[in-house]
């Protein structure tokens, strides 16, 4: 049954209020249906009408993919970017680079549930790849 076929003018209302934020007095009101006493408890007898509860649903489903989608693409951007600066080769004295490498080390390893590296300290020519350390990790991990 198509969804415009499923509640009548004034529940659609009601479910676009709530649906925008509106508190369930709100939306009631919103929708045209008398204000009295009882509103209240009028609005909550409406939200538990199984059509109205079946619109939110799919409403709150739409919703939550959206949002899955967005993330996953930022969450797509922001990985090519510490990708990039994890492979940067730091000079001896970058010491900023460095410490960048490190904090997104260990926040990669952090998002992921894995405990990050200890603190390391350099001296010299001594560096540590970190692109091939979380590598390792994660094949280890699929190991398991």
């Amino acid at each position: 049954m198509p969804k415009n076929e499923r509640l009548n003018p004034r529940q659609m209302k009601f479910v676009e209020g709530i649906d925008s934020g509106m508190s369930l007095a709100d939306a009631y009101r919103k929708a045209g249906y008398k204000e009295g006493p009882g509103i209240y408890a009028d609005a909550s007898r409406l939200l538990r009408n199984g059509k109205v509860l079946a619109e939110l649903d799919d409403r709150l489903f739409v919703s939550k993919r959206a949002a899955q989608q967005r993330f996953g693409k930022m969450q797509d951007g922001s990985t090519n970017v510490y990708v990039k600066i994890l492979k940067m080769e730091p000079t001896e004295k970058d010491v900023q680079l460095l410490s960048l490498q490190q904090k997104i080390a260990s926040d990669v390893f952090d998002r992921s549930g894995h405990k990050p590296p200890e603190q390391i300290e350099h001296s010299g020519e001594v560096g540590v790849n970190f692109l091939d350390v979380i590598m390792e990790r994660k094949r280890q991990a699929e190991d398991e």
